[in-house]
């Protein structure tokens, strides 16, 4: 054990002490966690299953070397956020004189709140929260001189599927108002890790990406086959509506929006609209204005991929502001019918002037 440990339990013990305010002796309990592996973290169930090392280490005047567990006092802890605990190693305790160090090994699930609104461009903070429990004989006080990048030593090992890149450790205090004195002072271990998003993008974007083009492929055709244009609108539909289900199963339901969730609803508006302009073409066709169904479907050809590259792009930059995913839809929706509408009144202006020329001649 560690005498700079012990110094700072008597730093902490000074610092309370002078702060006063506990009705039962304070006992300054240092802190220590060995992260050894990270299996599992669970989006639905809102928790990551953890195995670890725990490591309390506290001052006792009263404790000489070759003690046993039994004859020192040993302060419980909880964690304050725990689902399922196991123990994989006993407790073992360790007798010196004035000082006492008690190690558990386990393997437990922690819940945690999960920020989904970047999906899945998103990271997660999991945390374990160490506190204290009560008893009649101290208040026990949990602080940690542990460095915090040593929480990941063992990142190398970790199973973890689906996630990389480990960082912002940190371990801070953690007090609330409870307990026989008013408060419970614990400590807080927590790192950030990344989602691997290079499946989604493969599997999911790129394709939908691919099949709102297929869906412009009507463009290129003559306005008179109405059916072999809408075969690309009809199989874009379904494709999309395949790949938005399958994502939709990794995501739970929640009241915010994601960004997969508002990337996927622009990309099925893109091909509605698309439907929508080939009624228009076919309907200008079918009432004789072939100058103006020629005229929107040369149009078409770069309004559409010009519109759905904007709408894509403020995507992407939503995601580097910290607003809500779902009033950046409010305005991209909202943009995207004001600019539809001036196409519409264009067009409807091209129409009348054709149909005027054309009624002169």
């Amino acid at each position: 054990m560690q005498t700079g440990t012990l110094l700072s339990a008597l730093a902490v013990l000074l610092a309370l002490c002078a702060a006063g305010g506990f009705s039962l002796p304070v006992l300054p309990v240092a802190v220590e966690m060995d992260l050894v592996d990270v299996s599992a973290i669970n989006d639905f169930g809102s928790f990551f299953e953890a195995e670890f090392e725990l490591i309390l280490t506290w001052s006792d005047p009263n404790a000489t070397r070759g003690q046993g567990a039994g004859d020192v006092f040993i302060p419980s802890v909880v964690y304050s956020n725990v689902i399922k605990r196991e123990v994989v190693w006993l407790p073992s305790v360790l007798v010196q004189d004035g000082a006492v160090q008690w190690r558990q090994r386990e393997r437990s699930k922690f819940a945690f709140q999960f920020d989904l609104d970047s999906f899945p461009f998103d990271s997660q903070d999991p945390r374990i929260v160490v506190e204290p429990q009560e008893n009649t004989q101290r208040h026990v006080v949990l602080f940690s001189n542990q460095d915090p990048d040593t929480l990941l030593d063992n990142e190398e090992f970790f199973h973890l599927e689906g996630w990389s890149d480990y960082h912002n450790t940190e371990i801070v205090p953690h007090v609330r108002r409870s307990g026989r004195d008013g408060r419970v002072d614990g400590i807080e271990f927590k790192f950030e890790v990344k989602r691997d998003v290079g499946s989604y993008i493969t599997q999911n974007i790129v394709p939908s990406i691919a099949f709102v083009c297929i869906a412009w492929a009507g463009f290129f055709i003559d306005y008179n086959a109405l059916m072999p244009r809408l075969m690309p609108i009809l199989f874009a539909t379904v494709a999309l509506s395949n790949t938005n289900a399958s994502t939709s199963r990794l995501i739970p339901r929640a009241s915010d929006v994601t960004w997969f969730e508002a990337f996927a609803l622009a990309s099925t508006i893109a091909t509605a609209f698309v439907l929508l302009e080939l009624i228009i073409v076919h309907n200008f066709a079918r009432h004789g204005f072939h100058d103006a169904a020629k005229f929107v479907d040369m149009a078409s050809r770069f309004v559409f991929p010009l519109l759905y590259l904007t709408l894509f792009l403020i995507l992407l930059l939503l995601l580097g502001v910290r607003i809500p995913i779902w009033g950046g839809m409010i305005f991209l929706v909202g943009a995207l019918l004001i600019i539809i509408a001036l196409i519409g009144l264009f067009i409807a202006y091209r129409a009348w002037a054709m149909s005027r020329r054309k009624a002169k001649e």
